[in-house]
Protein backbone atom coordinates (compact mmCIF):
# COMPACT_ATOMS: atom_id res chain seq x y z
CA UNK A 1 0.00 0.00 0.00
CA UNK A 2 1.25 3.35 -0.76
CA UNK A 3 3.22 5.00 2.32
CA UNK A 4 0.89 8.53 1.67
CA UNK A 5 -2.29 6.65 1.83
CA UNK A 6 -0.92 4.47 4.76
CA UNK A 7 -0.28 7.96 7.01
CA UNK A 8 -3.73 9.25 6.01
CA UNK A 9 -5.42 6.51 7.11
CA UNK A 10 -3.48 5.93 10.67
CA UNK A 11 -4.07 10.02 11.11
CA UNK A 12 -7.94 9.09 10.19
CA UNK A 13 -8.12 6.04 12.61
CA UNK A 14 -6.17 7.99 15.21
CA UNK A 15 -8.69 11.21 15.21
CA UNK A 16 -11.41 8.51 15.55
CA UNK A 17 -9.93 6.84 18.59
CA UNK A 18 -9.28 10.47 20.18
CA UNK A 19 -13.01 10.92 19.78
CA UNK A 20 -14.18 8.05 21.52
CA UNK A 21 -11.69 8.46 24.33
CA UNK A 22 -12.60 11.87 25.09
CA UNK A 23 -16.48 11.28 24.66
CA UNK A 24 -15.96 7.78 26.61
CA UNK A 25 -17.68 6.09 23.58
CA UNK A 26 -20.91 8.15 23.93
CA UNK A 27 -23.06 10.10 20.64
CA UNK A 28 -24.23 12.98 22.49
CA UNK A 29 -20.73 14.57 23.75
CA UNK A 30 -19.94 17.31 21.10
CA UNK A 31 -15.79 17.94 21.06
CA UNK A 32 -13.61 20.56 19.42
CA UNK A 33 -12.74 18.86 16.48
CA UNK A 34 -9.25 21.25 16.45
CA UNK A 35 -8.82 20.35 20.09
CA UNK A 36 -8.94 16.93 18.84
CA UNK A 37 -6.38 17.35 16.33
CA UNK A 38 -4.03 19.00 18.67
CA UNK A 39 -4.51 15.53 20.74
CA UNK A 40 -3.08 13.48 18.01
CA UNK A 41 -0.04 15.87 17.19
CA UNK A 42 -1.61 18.44 14.96
CA UNK A 43 -0.86 21.49 15.60
CA UNK A 44 -2.07 25.30 14.04
CA UNK A 45 -0.91 24.86 10.15
CA UNK A 46 -2.45 21.72 9.64
CA UNK A 47 -6.31 23.00 9.90
CA UNK A 48 -6.62 21.32 5.97
CA UNK A 49 -5.39 18.12 7.34
CA UNK A 50 -7.54 18.37 9.92
CA UNK A 51 -10.51 19.73 7.57
CA UNK A 52 -10.00 16.60 5.58
CA UNK A 53 -9.54 13.98 8.09
CA UNK A 54 -13.22 15.28 9.29
CA UNK A 55 -14.43 15.53 6.06
CA UNK A 56 -13.33 11.53 5.80
CA UNK A 57 -14.98 10.32 8.72
CA UNK A 58 -17.88 12.46 8.17
CA UNK A 59 -18.59 11.10 4.85
CA UNK A 60 -18.20 8.04 6.17
CA UNK A 61 -20.93 8.16 8.56
CA UNK A 62 -18.69 7.70 11.83
CA UNK A 63 -18.58 11.18 12.66
CA UNK A 64 -20.90 14.17 12.50
CA UNK A 65 -19.13 17.35 12.49
CA UNK A 66 -20.59 21.04 12.93
CA UNK A 67 -18.29 23.70 10.29
CA UNK A 68 -17.64 27.08 11.15
CA UNK A 69 -15.88 29.63 8.27
CA UNK A 70 -14.31 27.48 5.90
CA UNK A 71 -15.62 23.95 6.59
CA UNK A 72 -13.14 23.59 9.72
CA UNK A 73 -14.97 21.34 11.88
CA UNK A 74 -15.86 23.37 14.51
CA UNK A 75 -17.80 20.80 16.85
CA UNK A 76 -17.28 16.45 16.11
CA UNK A 77 -19.28 13.88 17.61
CA UNK A 78 -19.78 10.36 16.96
CA UNK A 79 -22.20 8.70 15.16
CA UNK A 80 -23.07 4.68 16.08
CA UNK A 81 -21.28 3.26 13.12
CA UNK A 82 -18.00 5.09 14.88
CA UNK A 83 -18.13 4.02 17.92
CA UNK A 84 -18.70 0.23 16.05
CA UNK A 85 -15.79 1.30 14.29
CA UNK A 86 -13.73 1.99 17.09
CA UNK A 87 -14.82 -1.05 19.51
CA UNK A 88 -14.32 -3.46 15.99
CA UNK A 89 -10.85 -2.40 15.58
CA UNK A 90 -9.50 -2.26 19.32
CA UNK A 91 -11.07 -5.66 19.67
CA UNK A 92 -9.52 -7.48 16.47
CA UNK A 93 -6.38 -4.74 16.52
CA UNK A 94 -4.62 -7.08 13.67
CA UNK A 95 -7.89 -7.68 11.60
CA UNK A 96 -8.90 -4.72 8.79
CA UNK A 97 -12.17 -2.78 9.36
CA UNK A 98 -14.52 -1.66 7.33
CA UNK A 99 -12.61 1.20 6.63
CA UNK A 100 -8.95 0.83 8.13
CA UNK A 101 -6.18 -1.12 7.99
CA UNK A 102 -5.41 -3.31 11.15
CA UNK A 103 -3.69 -1.13 13.91
CA UNK A 104 -1.52 -1.97 15.96
CA UNK A 105 -0.52 -0.05 19.28
CA UNK A 106 2.86 -0.63 20.86
CA UNK A 107 3.92 1.35 24.30
CA UNK A 108 7.05 1.43 24.72
CA UNK A 109 8.29 3.17 28.36
CA UNK A 110 12.08 2.81 27.37
CA UNK A 111 14.14 1.06 25.47
CA UNK A 112 17.40 0.70 25.20
CA UNK A 113 19.58 -1.40 22.55
CA UNK A 114 16.59 -3.39 20.87
CA UNK A 115 14.55 -3.89 17.97
CA UNK A 116 11.22 -4.02 17.13
CA UNK A 117 9.38 -5.08 13.51
CA UNK A 118 6.27 -4.07 13.70
CA UNK A 119 3.43 -4.72 10.70
CA UNK A 120 6.09 -6.28 8.07
CA UNK A 121 6.80 -9.21 6.00
CA UNK A 122 9.76 -11.77 5.26
CA UNK A 123 11.52 -9.29 7.58
CA UNK A 124 14.88 -9.95 9.62
CA UNK A 125 16.51 -8.56 12.16
CA UNK A 126 20.35 -8.58 13.56
CA UNK A 127 21.38 -7.19 16.70
CA UNK A 128 24.84 -6.99 17.74
CA UNK A 129 25.65 -7.32 21.49
CA UNK A 130 29.19 -6.01 22.84
CA UNK A 131 31.61 -8.68 24.81
CA UNK A 132 31.04 -6.42 27.75
CA UNK A 133 27.18 -7.06 27.52
CA UNK A 134 27.83 -11.11 27.21
CA UNK A 135 29.82 -10.93 30.28
CA UNK A 136 27.14 -9.05 32.31
CA UNK A 137 24.29 -11.30 30.84
CA UNK A 138 26.80 -14.35 32.22
CA UNK A 139 27.30 -12.69 35.15
CA UNK A 140 23.30 -12.30 35.67
CA UNK A 141 22.28 -15.65 34.95
CA UNK A 142 25.16 -17.37 37.26
CA UNK A 143 23.52 -14.72 39.98
CA UNK A 144 20.10 -16.21 39.53
CA UNK A 145 20.84 -19.98 39.28
CA UNK A 146 22.50 -19.37 42.57
CA UNK A 147 19.76 -17.65 44.54
CA UNK A 148 16.71 -19.20 43.06
CA UNK A 149 16.28 -21.55 45.55
CA UNK A 150 16.48 -18.50 48.23
CA UNK A 151 13.58 -16.83 46.04
CA UNK A 152 9.86 -17.77 47.46
CA UNK A 153 8.69 -19.26 44.62
CA UNK A 154 5.87 -21.67 43.80
CA UNK A 155 7.05 -24.94 42.70
CA UNK A 156 6.13 -24.39 39.11
CA UNK A 157 6.90 -20.92 39.05
CA UNK A 158 10.51 -22.31 40.21
CA UNK A 159 11.03 -24.78 37.99
CA UNK A 160 9.89 -22.85 35.35
CA UNK A 161 12.63 -20.29 36.41
CA UNK A 162 15.20 -23.16 36.19
CA UNK A 163 14.35 -23.76 32.86
CA UNK A 164 14.36 -20.13 31.22
CA UNK A 165 17.90 -20.01 33.24
CA UNK A 166 19.07 -23.16 31.27
CA UNK A 167 17.55 -21.89 28.11
CA UNK A 168 19.47 -18.87 28.44
CA UNK A 169 22.93 -20.26 29.63
CA UNK A 170 22.76 -22.43 26.72
CA UNK A 171 21.76 -19.97 24.46
CA UNK A 172 24.73 -17.06 25.60
CA UNK A 173 27.48 -19.69 24.79
CA UNK A 174 26.69 -21.06 21.61
CA UNK A 175 29.46 -20.11 19.18
CA UNK A 176 28.71 -16.05 18.01
CA UNK A 177 27.94 -16.77 14.79
CA UNK A 178 24.42 -19.10 15.80
CA UNK A 179 23.56 -16.25 18.60
CA UNK A 180 21.25 -14.96 15.86
CA UNK A 181 17.55 -15.09 16.62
Amino acid sequence: MNEMIKMKQKQRIEYLNKIYDMADGSTAKSLNGAEIGEQIGLVNGDEALIRDIAHYLEGEGLINVDRVIGGFPGWVRLTHYGIKEIEDALENPDKPTQHFMPINILNVGQMIGSNVQQGTTNSNQNLNISTDAIVGIRELISELSNSMDKLALAEDDLNELKAECSTMQAQINLPSQKNQY
